[in-house]
C-alpha cells in the first residue's frame, strides 16, 4: 500500500507542471493581431501590464506610476476571443512601449487626426492643458486655464478622441492640447460708436486678446474721444477696434474690452447745410464728443451769436454734434451750445398753462416736439434762456436752474406763465413754521413739486433758511426741514421773538419733548426719568407764533448748563427774584429738606431730614423769591444749600438776670448759638461754679442762656447751654446800702452769690464768728439773699443764712 500511494503522488506532481507549462505558452498560431488607434487611461493600479502578450511570467502590476495618464493605443490583439492592447508613451506600437493590458481594465477611445490645418481658437479661462489630447492629472502642462482667459491659441493639430474633439498648438512657448469645451471662437462684425477710454490703466491689444502685444493707455490715450467701427466678441466678452480715423484699418490704434471704454452709438443724420448760432458756452471740437485733446476752441463766448453755417449733423448717443466752420477751422459743436434763434440769458419761473402745450426739443426746422400732458403740468420751471424766432419769444424750460442740466425743451412764450425770479440773498437766517399752507421743492411750485403739502404737523418749527428769492412781488425762502430741502412762501412762515426772563420749573412727565434747537424735531428728546423731580433755571424765553417755549438749564444762564426748549405748557413755573445778598442768620425748624436750587425737587436734595439740625443757627448770603414763596440759601456742614422760608425760624433774644450752675460734665456749650461747629462739652472745667446769665433766647420754643463768669453779656462770656442743661434762679440787685452784720461763724464765702464750689473763698467761717461783716451789696438769688462785704481783705458773698444782726449776735 505504501509503495502504491507514493506511485499516485509522483504521477500527479507530475500531471500538475505539465498542466501549468502548457498554460504559460500560447500558440502563436492562435493570437490575431490587427492595427488601432486609440487613446486609454488604466482603470486601476491593480492592473496587469504584460511585457509578452499574455505571459504573466512577465506581467506586474500598474501601480501609481500609470495611473492618471494618457496612453496611445496603435496595436491590439485577440487571445481565446479575448482582447489586448498594446500601450505606450508615443503614437508608435515600437517606440515609447510599456506593455499589453486586457482591454477591459483600460479605459479606451477612438483616436483620429481630423486636420492639420492652422486656424485660431480662444481660450475659455476653464479646464486644463495636456501634453497628449484627453490627458490625465499627469499630462497636465497648465493646471488652470484661468491666467489665459480669452488668449488666443494658434492650433496646428485637431484631433478627435471618441466623440470629443480636442486641439493642438503653442500656449506660452509651450505645445499642449486643449478641448473643445475650453475653447471658444471670435464673433468679429462692424459697428459704429465713439468712444472714450476710462482710465490710464486701461489695456490695449494689438493683437486681439494676445498679451504679448499689449500695453497700457496711460496719459497718451487719455482725454480723447476714438471712433469704433468693428467689434469682437470672444467667451461672451466684447471688444472694440478703436481708431483716430472713421475706419477699422486706417488710424487702429488697437484692441480693448468694451467695459474700459465709455460709448456711444455714433451715426449720420444729414449733411445739409444750416445756419445756427453760437450761444458762448461750451466748446468746439475737432470730432464730435471730443475729449480735451481734441479741443479747437476752449471757450466760445467771444463767438457769442456768431453765424455757424453747418454742412454734417451726427448723433452720439442721443445728443447732436454740428460740423462747420469756425475761423477758418473745421470743428465739431453740441447742439446744446447752438441755437436755432438768436439767444439772450434771463431769470424767471413759469408754469405750463394746459397739457395741450407744445414742448419742442430743439428750435430747427424738424420742429419734433411733444405734448405736456399730465407729465409736465402742475409743475414749476425755470427759465434761463430765451430764443427770438421769426418774431416769436420761446423759452427753454428746465427742471434745475440751468440751461444745460435738467432741460426739457422750448415753449412758447404765451402758452406760459411765468414771473421774474430773483436771489435775494444767501444769508442764513432763521423763522418758524405757521403750521399753515405747504412746501414745496422750488420757489412758487405747482402740486408736484410739494414735499409736504400740509405743514401744520411741523407746527412752531425752526426753519432754517440758506436762500431768499423773489418770485415776481413775492419772497420765497429754502431751507432745511425735517431732513428735506424745501421752499416755504413769507405767509407762511414768522419769526421768534426771543426775551430775557427768571423763572424756576419743573417739567410735568416723561413725554415731554426737549429741542436742543428751537423747534427742531430732528433734536428732540424725551425728557424720560433723567429730567424729572429735578429745578431749572429759566433764562431765556421765545415766542413763536402763538406758542411759548422756555430754555431750561441747570445753571443760572442761557449758555451754560443748558438742556433745551421745552413748552411752556410742558412744564411747571413760577417768577425768580433775587430779594437781596445780605448776611443774615436764622435757625432750623427741624421740618422739611434742603436742596441744592430753591423750590428744588426730589433730584435736587442735598439732606432730605431737618430734624437732627433743629435749631442750628443757619447763616444766610442769598435770600430769593420764587413764586410768592421765599427761598433761603446758606451752609450747612460746608454745602451750599437752599431752604424754604416754612422750616427755618428767628431767633428772639432778650435781657435778663440769672445765676446759672450747670448739670452736667455732658452739658453742650455753643459759642455760636445752635452752631454745632462751635460745641463743646462742658466736663469739670466748667462744673461746681456759677455763672451769670444776662441774655437768653427763644429758637423753636427752646430756651437758650448765655453764660458768662462775668455779671456782662459781653465779657467773661463762656457760651449758649440749653435752658433744661442749667440749674438757674433769678438774679436781682435789692441794694448798694452799706451795712453791717456778723458772721456766725457757719457756712461759707463765695466770689459769686450762690457760688459752687469752685467759687469759695473761705470754706469755714468758723474762725470769723461774731466778727463784723461791713456790706455794701445786697442781692437776691430765687428767694434767697446774698451779701457782699469785705472779709480779710477778700470781697466774698455770704448767705443771709450765715449772718445775724448785732443784737443776735449779742444773744447767742
Amino acid at each position: 500500500m505504501k509503495k502504491e500511494s507514493i506511485l499516485m503522488f509522483v504521477v500527479t506532481l507530475i500531471t500538475l507542471v505539465a498542466f501549468n507549462a502548457s498554460s504559460s505558452i500560447v500558440n502563436a498560431d492562435s493570437i490575431e493581431y490587427a492595427n488601432t488607434s486609440k487613446l486609454g487611461h488604466m482603470k486601476s493600479s491593480e492592473v496587469k501590464i504584460y511585457r509578452e502578450l499574455a505571459d504573466s511570467s512577465t506581467s506586474f502590476n500598474t501601480g501609481e506610476t500609470y495611473l492618471n495618464e494618457v496612453f496611445y493605443i496603435k496595436k491590439q490583439a485577440k487571445i481565446n476571443n479575448e482582447l489586448y492592447y498594446l500601450i505606450s508613451k508615443e503614437p508608435s506600437s515600437q517606440n515609447g512601449v510599456i506593455g499589453w493590458v486586457k482591454s477591459t481594465d483600460i479605459e479606451s477611445r477612438d483616436h483620429v487626426t481630423i486636420d492639420k490645418s492652422e486656424k485660431i481658437l480662444y481660450i475659455t479661462g476653464t479646464g486644463t492643458a495636456y501634453n497628449k489630447a484627453w490627458g490625465g492629472s499627469k499630462n497636465s502642462v497648465y493646471g488652470s486655464l484661468f491666467p489665459y482667459k480669452s488668449r488666443e491659441f494658434k492650433i496646428h493639430l485637431t484631433e478627435r478622441v471618441g466623440n470629443e474633439t480636442w486641439y493642438r498648438g503653442i500656449l506660452d512657448g509651450k505645445t499642449v492640447f486643449i478641448s473643445e469645451s475650453n475653447l471658444s471662437m471670435k464673433e468679429e462684425n462692424a459697428t459704429s460708436k465713439l468712444g472714450h477710454l476710462k482710465s490710464s490703466g486701461v489695456k490695449i491689444y494689438k493683437q486681439l486678446v494676445e498679451p504679448s502685444t499689449s500695453f497700457n493707455a496711460g496719459e497718451t490715450y487719455l482725454n480723447e474721444v476714438f471712433y469704433i467701427k468693428k467689434q469682437a466678441t470672444i467667451n461672451d466678452e466684447l471688444y472694440y477696434l478703436i481708431s483716430k480715423e472713421p475706419s477699422s484699418v486706417n488710424g487702429v490704434i488697437g484692441w480693448v474690452k468694451s467695459s474700459d471704454v465709455e460709448s456711444r452709438d455714433h451715426s449720420t443724420i444729414d449733411r445739409l447745410d444750416k445756419v445756427l448760432y453760437i450761444t458762448g458756452t461750451g466748446l468746439a471740437y475737432n470730432k464730435a464728443w471730443g475729449g480735451s485733446k481734441n479741443t479747437v476752441f476752449s471757450n466760445l463766448s467771444t463767438y457769442k451769436l456768431r453765424e455757424f453755417k453747418v454742412h454734417l449733423t451726427e448723433r452720439v448717443g442721443n445728443e447732436i454734434w454740428y460740423r462747420g466752420y469756425l475761423d477758418g477751422k473745421a470743428v465739431f459743436i453740441k447742439s446744446d451750445f447752438l441755437s436755432f434763434g438768436k439767444e439772450t440769458t434771463i431769470s424767471k419761473l413759469g408754469h405750463i398753462r394746459n397739457s395741450m402745450v407744445k414742448i419742442f426739443q430743439s428750435l430747427g426746422p424738424e420742429q419734433e416736439y411733444i405734448e405736456a400732458g399730465e407729465t409736465y403740468t402742475n409743475a414749476v420751471y425755470y427759465i434761463k434762456k430765451q430764443s427770438e424766432v421769426n418774431g416769436q419769444i420761446f423759452y427753454l424750460i428746465s427742471k434745475e436752474p440751468s440751461s444745460t442740466n435738467g432741460v426739457v425743451g422750448w415753449v412758447n412764450s404765451k402758452d406760459l406763465t411765468t414771473y421774474d425770479h430773483v436771489t435775494i440773498s444767501k444769508e442764513s437766517k432763521s423763522f418758524y413754521v405757521k403750521g399753515t399752507g405747504s412746501a414745496y421743492s422750488k420757489a412758487w411750485g405747482g402740486s408736484k413739486d410739494a414735499v409736504y403739502p400740509n405743514l401744520s404737523i411741523y407746527k412752531s418749527q425752526e426753519f432754517k433758511v440758506i436762500l431768499t428769492e423773489k418770485v415776481g412781488n413775492n419772497t420765497w425762502y429754502r431751507g432745511i426741514l425735517d431732513g428735506n430741502t424745501v421752499f416755504i412762501h413769507e405767509s407762511y412762515l414768522t419769526t421768534k421773538e426771543e426775551s430775557a426772563t427768571s423763572k424756576l420749573g419743573h417739567l410735568k412727565g416723561s413725554e415731554v419733548k426737549i429741542y436742543k434747537e428751537l423747534v427742531d424735531t430732528s433734536t428732540a428728546f424725551n425728557a424720560g426719568s433723567t429730567y424729572l423731580n429735578e429745578v431749572f433755571y429759566i433764562k431765556k424765553q421765545a415766542a413763536i407764533y402763538d406758542e411759548l417755549y422756555y430754555l431750561i438749564s441747570r445753571e443760572p444762564s442761557s449758555v451754560n448748563g443748558v438742556i433745551g426748549w421745552v413748552k411752556s405748557t410742558d412744564i411747571n413755573s413760577q417768577d425768580h427774584v433775587t430779594i437781596d445778598k445780605l448776611d443774615k442768620t436764622l435757625h432750623f425748624t427741624g421740618t422739611g429738606s434742603a436742596y441744592n436750587k430753591a423750590w428744588g425737587g426730589s433730584e435736587n436734595t442735598v439732606y432730605e431730614d431737618l430734624s437732627p439740625y433743629r435749631s442750628q443757627q443757619f447763616k444766610i448770603h442769598l435770600t430769593e423769591l420764587v413764586g410768592n414763596e421765599i427761598w433761603y440759601r446758606g451752609f450747612l456742614n460746608g454745602e451750599a444749600i437752599f431752604i424754604h422760608e416754612d422750616y427755618l425760624t428767628t431767633k428772639e433774644e432778650s435781657a435778663t438776670s440769672k445765676l446759672g450752675k450747670l448739670k452736667s460734665s455732658e452739658v453742650k456749650i455753643y459759642k455760636e448759638l445752635v452752631d454745632p461747629t462751635t460745641a463743646f462739652k462742658a466736663d469739670e472745667t466748667l462744673l461746681s461754679e456759677v455763672f451769670y446769665i444776662k441774655k437768653q433766647a427763644t429758637i423753636n420754643d427752646e430756651g437758650y442762656y448765655l453764660i458768662s463768669r462775668e455779671p456782662s453779656s459781653v465779657n467773661g462770656v463762656i457760651g449758649w447751654v440749653k435752658s433744661t442743661d442749667i440749674d438757674s434762679r433769678d438774679h436781682v440787685t435789692i441794694d448798694k446800702s452799706d451795712k453791717i452784720l456778723y458772721i456766725k461763724g457757719t457756712g461759707v464765702a463765695y466770689d459769686k452769690a450762690w457760688g459752687g464750689s469752685k467759687n469759695i473763698v473761705y470754706g469755714n467761717l468758723s474762725s470769723y464768728k461774731s466778727r463784723e461783716f461791713k456790706i455794701h451789696l445786697t442781692e437776691r438769688i430765687g428767694n434767697e439773699t446774698w451779701y457782699r462785704g469785705l472779709l480779710d481783705g477778700e470781697y466774698v458773698f455770704i448767705h443771709e443764712d450765715y449772718l445775724t444782726t448785732k443784737e443776735e449776735s449779742a444773744t447767742s
